[in-house]
């Protein structure tokens, strides 16, 4: 987006987050950032927002490498060669329903999950 505002994440000190809204459309945007080498479940609770239906998100993780990894995950679907990421235009954004005024998103080990939740229409 091109508004950045405040956020932030409870409980998890590993887990690091960026929000902005985009002032076309008025959608929100968030790179949430798992430094940790466990998995996260963040609760994303927006505040002062009138949210749409759904929510998309990416998830980007490195492959087998330990520590370091030549390979990028994208939604889980991993490149063809040894080292970059899948083919541009081959992963599709995960998406989800909104029931509740919170977005609930698992963040793999070392890993960057961009998000994306609708404004109301």
């Amino acid at each position: 987006g091109d508004r950045m505002f405040s956020s932030s994440v409870q409980d998890n000190p590993d887990v690091i987050s960026y929000a902005s809204s985009f002032s076309k459309g008025g959608d929100i945007g968030m790179v949430l950032i798992n430094k940790g080498t466990t998995s996260a479940m963040s609760i994303i609770d927006i505040k002062n927002f009138k949210q749409g239906a759904k929510y998309y998100y990416y998830t980007l993780s490195g492959g087998d490498g330990g520590d370091f990894s030549r390979k990028v995950l994208v939604n889980g679907q991993s490149p063809t060669g040894p080292s970059g990421g899948p083919a541009y235009g081959s992963v599709k954004a995960k998406s989800g329903a909104l029931t509740a005024p919170s977005v609930k998103v698992e963040i793999p080990a070392r890993s960057v999950v961009y998000l994306m939740v609708e404004k109301a229409k």
